[in-house]
């Protein structure tokens, strides 16, 4: 097979290898469920030999046991492992009570020292799991823990950065508000925000477009989640969320429409091209549950995204800024 280097197309977006899938039967779209092992390295095994570059695994401790399914096939090929870079996600804590009685100074130490030790135990089980002393990126799966716990979390990881074993720092952010806080934060080298053809959120505040086009071009990686916004933007209006004055008939309507006029092979490779079409992009995570997915993923990746009057074209007629339908974590 024939090597593609994406660093030779016009615009250098990085696909990024999303492994929720690996680990937990995820997407709304998601009709194959979780892959088994054999199904996972060959999407490795497809990517590593369509690729020059090295290429990014995004992971977490929250995806079920996908560190776990990694780490398993880097050890069958270690040769396989040279090929990718492992990018994963805290855990997000969700045992502790972040409502501690403010008054009660011995709750909120105990609250505080079980954030650090459950931080400590996520990093240790990441290492263990993946097979990596030190961990290139690590990211916040929750903005709100850079304050929270007194700081503490966030202290430990900083420290963990000036031990060498953490590269980078950086964090998962879910609003507009988010991000400008985590820009704000001198030592987030990292930022993975949801982004997608209907997602308008990001560009109605000026001022949060110019900080994102700024940094980008600095010291501050952007990675884009939810292309395909759970594969509902691939799919039939009976799979999409019901949400109230959103018309998804048309919306879907609009896509096949739109994928006609500029040429694209269907949905996805619109939904890719324009995403990708953003200078400040820096990679696209897509989560794959099949070979044949992977296939058609590097078919999208090798093409060309949009130009800049299309990428308006598709703005103008696509964008909106409904938390309802954007944010999957309120979808009923």
């Amino acid at each position: 097979m024939s090597k593609t280097s994406f660093s030779s197309l016009p615009n250098p977006t990085s696909l990024v290898l999303g492994s929720v899938q690996w680990g937990l039967k995820y997407g709304r779209a998601n009709t194959t469920g979780k892959p088994d092992l054999k199904s996972v390295m060959e999407i490795l095994e497809l990517v590593s030999s369509r690729t020059a570059a090295p290429v990014i695994i995004d992971t977490a401790r929250a995806y079920g046991d996908a560190e776990s399914v990694i780490g398993e096939l880097f050890k069958l090929s270690p040769q396989l492992k040279k090929h990718f870079e492992i990018i994963t996600k805290l855990s997000p804590l969700a045992n502790l009570n972040p409502d501690t009685d403010p008054r009660s100074a011995v709750n909120v130490a105990a609250v505080n020292m079980a954030a650090v030790n459950m931080a400590e135990e996520s990093l240790t089980i990441s290492r263990q799991n993946l097979g990596l002393a030190h961990l290139p990126t690590v990211l916040l799966h929750r903005w709100a823990h850079r304050a929270m716990y007194g700081g503490a979390v966030w202290e430990l990881l900083l420290q963990e950065v000036r031990n060498n074993r953490i590269g980078k720092l950086g964090v998962s952010v879910q609003s507009v508000q988010e991000l400008k806080e985590a820009l704000a934060e001198t030592n987030v080298k990292h930022i993975q925000l949801p982004f997608n053809v209907l997602d308008g959120r990001w560009h109605a505040d000026n001022s949060a477009l110019e900080l994102i086009e700024s940094r980008s071009t600095n010291d501050v990686t952007f990675h884009v989640r939810s292309a395909f916004l759970q594969g509902v933007l691939l799919s039939s209006p009976s799979v999409w969320p019901n949400v109230t004055e959103v018309n998804t008939v048309q919306i879907t309507q609009q896509l096949d429409q739109t994928v006609r006029e500029l040429g694209r092979l269907d949905r996805a490779d619109l939904c890719i091209a324009y995403v990708r079409s953003f200078p400040w992009v820096g990679g696209v995570v897509i989560g794959m549950e099949t070979p044949k997915q992977c296939e058609d993923n590097l078919r999208y990746f090798a093409k060309s995204p949009l130009t800049t009057n299309e990428r308006e074209l598709v703005r103008a007629r696509l964008n909106c800024c409904d938390e309802a339908l954007l944010n999957p974590a309120l979808w009923k």
